[in-house]
């Protein structure tokens, strides 16, 4: 992450993760740590961000968007997420960091980078750049690059669909297929008018530990390359990634 993300942005590491997700040797090269509450039931700070009316979304059957999230029975967790990106809006809102930062990378910190990250978005910062593939009928929600005068309107996703799910209900209705998080992401670009590109060079891959907990994909080893303790998540990610840092 120093070497292929940090280095070749000039950027500063800011970490917004719970006490049990703190690592030592991130903690040491981040610039900036923000910690916020884990809970047993994610709906309780959706609760008190837009009352309880968002929870009819759990009623609408086979979805995938407000997974992890009590009391719906969505797959995944995705809302988890989501509620993730209100957290990170509402700091960046807070302590003003839009004036000091010109531009913001959303991202994981599961990825494992093997090559300098694309420069590719400083063409056009109107767009909100989102990594290549992944899209699963939408667009990557796991690593996406703005400007700072568009990162508090993306991140708002959560906070419109929690304060107006009316709207949710009406897409969900028109739909064959269950709404994930890409497709949710999407769908909140187009309504809103922001522009986006899925055409950012993807230089990292998602790992995780073999004992590490998961709610999707547990990935399979793949020997070399340094990972002979890691499990890749998604092999198409590696993939391209792989071919992508060969050129």
């Amino acid at each position: 992450m120093r070497k292929h993300l940090l280095e070749p942005l000039h950027a500063d590491l800011a970490l917004l993760t719970t006490p049990c997700g703190r690592h030592t040797e991130l903690d040491q090269m981040a610039t900036h740590i923000w910690e916020m509450a884990e809970y047993s039931d994610w709906g309780e700070p959706f609760d008190a961000v837009a009352g309880t009316e968002w929870r009819k979304l759990c009623d609408l059957p086979k979805q995938h968007f407000l997974g992890g999230v009590r009391p719906c029975l969505h797959e995944g967790s995705a809302g988890i997420l989501l509620y993730f990106r209100l957290a990170l809006q509402r700091v960046i809102a807070e302590k003003n960091l839009t004036k000091q930062y010109d531009t913001f990378v959303v991202s994981r910190t599961d990825h494992l980078y093997k090559c300098n990250h694309s420069l590719l978005f400083l063409s056009d910062l109107n767009k909100v750049w989102h990594f290549e593939g992944e899209g699963y009928g939408g667009v990557t929600d796991r690593h996406f690059v703005v400007s700072a005068n568009k990162v508090l309107q993306v991140l708002n996703v959560t906070y419109d669909l929690l304060v107006d799910p009316n709207i949710m209900m009406e897409y969900a209705k028109n739909r064959d297929q269950p709404i994930n998080l890409e497709v949710l992401t999407m769908d909140w670009y187009m309504r809103n008018r922001i522009e986006w590109t899925s055409s950012l060079p993807r230089t990292a891959f998602t790992v995780r530990g073999k004992d590490d907990p998961t709610r999707w994909s547990k990935g399979e080893f793949v020997h070399g390359h340094g990972l002979d303790d890691l499990k890749v998540k998604y092999m198409e990610e590696y993939k391209t990634t792989m071919l992508n840092c060969k050129s």
